[in-house]
């Protein structure tokens, strides 16, 4: 009989070390996205949908529960710019990857951005991060680029200016496919000679090198890079926005095919993007802008990382 009041503490004492043990067991988990550029545009009226990829090591951890997200922002890691956007909801992919030997699970997450304003707006971020307010953290995820632009109107309200044509010139930012020039064509719609003073394009990431814009006879074939357009070979990535000049010529009732090179700040792929293009009427002295909203020149965007790119952030489960 004494022997089993000898084995009652050390049971009882057993027990108390593994409640002792799970008590103090912190359960964490890993998250990582994939930056790249995001782009909108859109007129005062409309609202925007924006899709984030967000990989998750647990799909038990709180950060992928709707209902315990509070508010959601853009933010700037730089500088104080924000935008607050609303969760619509979190979607689970059923895709499991392994990266650098860490297992992820993918999950959507769909916001709504729905600014109003009545004038023109434009929000650009460089290094843009994705807050999440939960009821007990704030969590912050790298998104990469991201430029949000309110525009009056598409086209131009004159309707002089018409867009007749518009496709990509494919080319790649590392192994990720993306958009390396445009090909637009232009139709002046009016009894005057215009000419084109600016293309601005709608994105942070990207530039146009309006100093290398080239008028072309017949369109482009898919398989055609901007260097064999050009003649010459053209680098994709520039840091110093050199943007160059534009004075381009369309006579009254003319046509005009360009292809408008772009160069990257940063390696982030794009598959969509806005432009606004700048004209002034011969004999005015007004100049008159014609909106292109965040147009999608292909759909398929193989995203590859590397370690200099992704982040991996580990958090507790509570």
């Amino acid at each position: 009989m004494k022997k089993y009041f000898i084995f009652i503490p050390i049971v009882i004492a057993l027990l108390v070390a593994i409640i002792i043990t799970i008590a103090m067991h912190v359960d964490t988990f890993e998250i990582m996205t994939i930056p790249r550029s995001y782009s909108f545009a859109s007129t005062y009226s409309d609202d925007d949908e924006m899709d984030v990829y967000v990989y998750v090591s647990s799909k038990n951890s709180f950060v992928v529960k709707k209902d315990r997200v509070s508010n959601c922002f853009i933010k700037s890691k730089i500088t104080s710019d924000e935008l607050k956007i609303d969760l619509l909801d979190i979607t689970d992919c059923d895709e499991k990857i392994k990266v650098y030997g860490h297992y992820f699970y993918l999950f959507r997450f769909r916001f709504d951005i729905a600014f109003k304003t009545t004038s023109e707006y434009e929000l650009a971020i460089n290094e843009a991060l994705l807050t999440l307010e939960y009821d007990r953290k704030e969590i912050s995820l790298r998104l990469g680029s991201f430029y949000y632009y309110k525009m009056p109107y598409y086209g131009d309200e004159t309707n002089t200016l018409i867009v007749t044509s518009l496709k990509p010139v494919l080319g790649y930012i590392g192994e990720n496919r993306t958009i390396s020039g445009i090909e637009i064509g232009l139709r002046n719609n009016s009894s005057s000679d215009i000419t084109i003073t600016n293309i601005k394009l709608l994105d942070p990431n990207v530039y146009p090198s309006l100093s290398e814009v080239k008028i072309i006879t017949t369109q482009t074939s898919g398989i055609e890079t901007i260097s064999s357009i050009l003649g010459y070979n053209y680098a994709l990535k520039d840091t110093d926005k050199g943007e160059g000049e534009i004075s381009l010529l369309i006579e009254k009732k003319g046509t005009v095919n360009i292809v408008v090179p772009i160069k990257y700040l940063d390696d982030y792929p794009i598959n969509t993007l806005g432009f606004i293009i700048s004209y002034q009427v011969k004999g005015q002295d007004e100049i008159i802008k014609y909106y292109y909203d965040d147009y999608v020149f292909f759909n398929s965007m193989k995203e590859t990382y590397d370690e200099s790119m992704i982040t991996i952030s580990t958090y507790e489960n509570n």
